[in-house]
């Protein structure tokens, strides 16, 4: 509903309501201002409440997409479908409205400031200026009967799509006008040119004249990613904007969302789709840092009506520190139409408190690959969890590809380390083990798992006989001993290191499951995972599971679509989708935590201090090797000339050199322990005679049982089966 009160007069007139594809407009009159109940009127007396004292039907118009009264007060016009609706609002209004026709659908209205005439936008990119509303145009006479008329028209045409806003400047020297193009126009009427400030951000929803903070007038410039952008009327610049979560209207499915979390950091695609949008949580909001453009590209609009398909991210994946002084690393994957694919890999600038922090400085291009799997799509990215120097991708080619660093004397940049397949069966997804000891890829109907430090072959695969089309996986708590694997209608429970499956469950089943399929994110630490499924497009169904048990934890339903859910420590991150156009970043559950200063947690960090874990998953699964640990694939076969040179802090050396004095003096005790055994056997053997140094012989077999050479634990470090409890609100 929208109002208006025109100038010198107490008739107030309503646009109501929506009818199919028509509206209703009404006059309401309102009763003189000395009836109206006094503003110090006592409390304990209260006034009357007062009706209308005349509501009146003015007419029925198509679809209204604008409302406006002239300067004088003297008409009401309205636009919808098109068509222009003018009546006259002193007088009686049963005499409807005069129509007016245009050869195009309208969009939007604006009326001039000072004279009697307004002007429309629409569908064709056309602005019109219409002088109609005078005697001869619009009667004054009495016709209950709808009447049509024509009007002298002036037409300005330079845009190439439809007109979204209008505004004159207060003198009515000037008109504004703005669309999909993403380009103001201002057009001079007097002299009939025009100025331009393109490159705006995002196209233009809507378009209003103020007073800046100077003085002097600036044009606010709403634009359909939410922002808005000021412009100084006298330099054509923009002077400062208001950002926010910039949005895509038709966003890349699934969503490529990652978070930072050693930073405060989250990255989305932004307006464009070959952007990702930089904020920085602060406290209980978000704050814009930037936009990092992926693919370069010149931002034009369609032409004609033919869409042009755009450069679209469609992976991104971040890496995570394993000490001080690694770097840190960004890949995307940005292609278009499958004819142009590249897998970029950025380097992930360490800046300090007293820096100020721009998408330009934080992100810096290291290498660029064309076609990673020839003409094949990339299914999916993840790098190691200790360290990021190694990155895992998979492709419709069959193949999964390992990637890692080669370094000179004075640069560094990404190779091909090697590459597998299985059984001609397509990858689908691949996830490294919390601790980079395992690599689990989903191949067709089985989960194979490889060993990060030597690819030949695969040393395990798993037959997912509960669920044939299993989709999504993921580690289950801080050693990752536990894999769960969701498929469309089951979700399945392994443990590896018994390597059997735990459970089983089928989900319920829902009628939009096939066109929003389940998702499924673990905890970062505790044994626990929450499976998202989606009964209809506008509600999600959170599902708490625990590894010891099949039955649901917690279950709590949201009244949006929670889509691509990140479980962090701070909370579980997602995107929020009430209807197809409009969607936002969600933070929610019972652990939700406010970031009290940005890049806090950046500092202070180190894996170093963690404690010392002896044994890898791998290590748990398949036992430790005869021959010791496999040389890592990745230095392999990048040569020894061309390692990743390693430093180590003096913190780290120190504590190396304490390991091994600490080894030598144990291997000594045992040389020491070994030979006092040896005399005290030669001395049985003189005393006792053979039948004494029998028995010492057996004595020390008993003793050398209970102290083997190479003591190892016989059951691993792993979680304890026992639940936690975990909710969600």
């Amino acid at each position: 509903m929208s109002s208006l009160l025109p100038p010198s007069t107490t008739n107030l007139t309503y646009h109501l309501g929506k009818e199919s594809d028509s509206s209703h407009v009404f006059r309401v009159t309102t009763r003189p201002k000395h009836q109206l109940p006094s503003p110090t009127s006592s409390l304990s007396d209260p006034p009357k409440a007062y009706k209308s004292s005349n509501t009146t039907h003015v007419g029925k118009t198509r679809r209204a997409t604008g409302l406006a009264v002239s300067a004088c007060g003297e008409y009401l016009i309205v636009i919808g479908g098109n068509k222009a609706y003018v009546s006259r609002i002193r007088g009686d209004a049963a005499r409807g409205f005069t129509t007016f026709v245009s050869p195009d659908p309208l969009t939007c209205l604006a009326m001039h400031p000072t004279e009697s005439y307004f002007a429309t936008g629409d569908d064709r990119g056309v602005v019109r200026l219409w002088y109609c509303l005078n005697d001869t145009a619009v009667p004054g006479t009495s016709d209950p009967s709808p009447s049509k008329s024509t009007a002298t028209t002036t037409t300005l045409h330079w845009h190439a799509h439809a007109v979204s806003a209008l505004s004159f400047t207060p003198s009515g020297a000037q008109l504004v006008s703005g669309g999909e193009e993403a380009v103001l126009v201002v057009w001079q009427l007097h002299s009939g040119q025009r100025e331009y400030i393109p490159r705006v951000g995002a196209p233009i929803g809507a378009v209003s004249v103020c007073f800046g903070p100077n003085g002097g007038l600036e044009y606010a410039i709403a634009l359909m990613d939410g922002g808005v952008v000021f412009v100084g009327n006298d330099t054509l610049r923009i002077t400062r904007a208001v950002r926010r979560v910039r949005l895509d209207p038709n966003p890349t499915h699934p969503l490529p969302l990652v978070s930072h979390s050693l930073s405060n950091r989250i990255l989305l695609p932004a307006t464009h789709p070959a952007s990702l949008q930089i904020l920085s949580r602060t406290g209980a909001g978000l704050s814009l840092v930037g936009e990092l453009e992926v693919a370069p590209a010149s931002r034009v609009s369609r032409r004609d009506e033919t869409p042009i398909e755009p450069v679209r991210i469609g992976l991104v994946a971040l890496s995570t520190k394993g000490k001080e002084t690694d770097a840190q690393w960004l890949a995307t994957v940005d292609s278009r139409a499958d004819a142009e694919i590249y897998l970029k890999i950025w380097k992930w600038n360490n800046t300090d408190s007293t820096t100020t922090t721009t998408a330009s400085n934080l992100c810096t291009l290291n290498t660029r690959i064309d076609r990673p799997h020839g003409e094949n799509r990339v299914t999916s990215l993840a790098f190691h969890p200790r360290g990021g120097d190694v990155l895992a991708t998979t492709g419709e080619d069959g193949l999964v590809k390992i990637w890692g660093i080669r370094k000179s004397s004075d640069e560094e940049f990404w190779i091909c380390a090697a590459s597998f397949g299985y059984r001609n069966h397509t990858p689908s997804k691949a996830l490294f083990s919390p601790d980079g000891s395992l690599l689990a890829v989903i191949h067709g109907q089985c989960i194979t798992l490889w060993d990060t430090e030597n690819t030949t072959v695969p040393r395990g695969a798993l037959s997912c006989v509960e669920t044939k089309d299993p989709r999504e996986l993921a580690f289950v708590g801080s050693s990752g001993r536990y894999l769960a694997v969701l498929g469309a209608q089951t979700v399945v429970v392994w443990d590896l290191v018994r390597l059997c499956v735990l459970w089983h469950v089928p989900l319920t089943p829902h009628p939009s499951s096939s066109q929003h399929p389940p998702h499924i994110a673990a905890h970062p630490t505790r044994p626990a995972f929450a499976i998202f499924q989606y009964p209809d497009a506008k509600s999600t169904r959170i599902s708490i599971f625990g590894v010891s048990s099949p039955t649901e934890t917690r279950t709590r339903t949201v009244p949006f679509k929670f889509d691509q859910p990140l479980w962090e420590e701070s909370g579980v991150l997602g995107v929020g989708t009430n209807d197809p156009s409009r969607w936002s970043l969600v933070l929610a559950g019972d652990e939700v935590q406010e970031s009290s200063e940005e890049g806090a947690k950046a500092r202070g960090i180190s894996v170093d201090t963690a404690p010392f874990v002896p044994r890898t998953l791998f290590e748990d699964i398949f036992g430790r090797g005869a021959m010791g640990t496999a040389p890592s694939v990745v230095k392999t076969l990048l040569g020894k000339d061309e390692e990743v040179a390693e430093k180590k802090n003096p913190v780290e050396t120190e504590k190396d050199k304490e390991k091994a004095k600490k080894a030598d003096e144990f291997k000594a005790a045992k040389r020491a322990r070994r030979k006092h055994r040896k005399v005290a056997k030669m001395e049985a053997k003189l005393l006792t005679g053979a039948g004494a140094a029998k028995n010492n012989e057996q004595d020390e077999q008993g003793g050398q049982e209970s102290d083997p050479e190479t003591p190892e634990s016989s059951e691993p470090a792993t979680e304890a089966d026992a639940v936690e409890d975990i909710t969600l609100e």
